[in-house]
């Protein structure tokens, strides 16, 4: 019996649990061999010609303008992958690079508060956003949409004059007393 008959035989014998796990893991052990090889073509030069047909349909009009939200930055030869969002600088990582450090992806977080996009399967997965500048994002997201709702009410003409409302406030106040 050859090896890969084997092992045929082996994975028959896996519970579906098993054969879940197993199928996870070479996925995964796949899609790392691809970031390797599309990092290392990166490197290499390799895709230079992608990139240059990509910018070439850009000029001849047969893409869509992404200049004013998006802009891509791969700088040699650390290869290092920046996205930026309206001027806003997007470290990438890679889901298997966060699998293996983790702690050292987190430090660089801690300290540079800069956002960081993880991509699995060569696509956006999630980000890493520091807890800090969380928290702060979402008081200025409150912020935002309290500032919406009041500008809606006024374009609805869903609006009370100044003498409407201390007068409502004193009514209130009285009817809690």
């Amino acid at each position: 019996m050859r090896k890969i008959e084997h092992i045929e035989q082996q994975i028959r014998e896996l519970s579906a649990r098993e054969f879940a796990e197993l199928r996870d893991w070479v996925l995964e052990q796949d899609w790392q061999a691809w970031d390797a090889q599309i990092e290392s073509d990166g490197r290499a030069g390799k895709l230079d010609k992608v990139l240059a047909e990509a910018q070439a349909d850009y000029h001849a009009g047969r893409s869509r303008d992404c200049s004013k939200d998006w802009t891509l930055t791969v700088s040699t030869p650390t290869n290092l992958l920046c996205l930026r969002l309206r001027s806003t600088p997007m470290k990438v990582e890679l889901v298997a690079n966060l699998k293996r450090q983790a702690t050292k992806i987190l430090a660089d977080l801690h300290e540079s508060k800069e956002p960081i996009l993880i991509t699995e399967h060569g696509q956006p997965s999630a980000y890493l956003v520091d807890a800090q500048e969380y928290e702060f994002m979402q008081r200025r997201l409150a912020l935002l949409e309290g500032l919406s709702k009041g500008e809606r009410a006024i374009l609805e003409g869903r609006t009370t004059s100044h003498t409407q409302a201390r007068e409502r406030m004193q009514k209130w106040l009285q009817d809690a007393r």
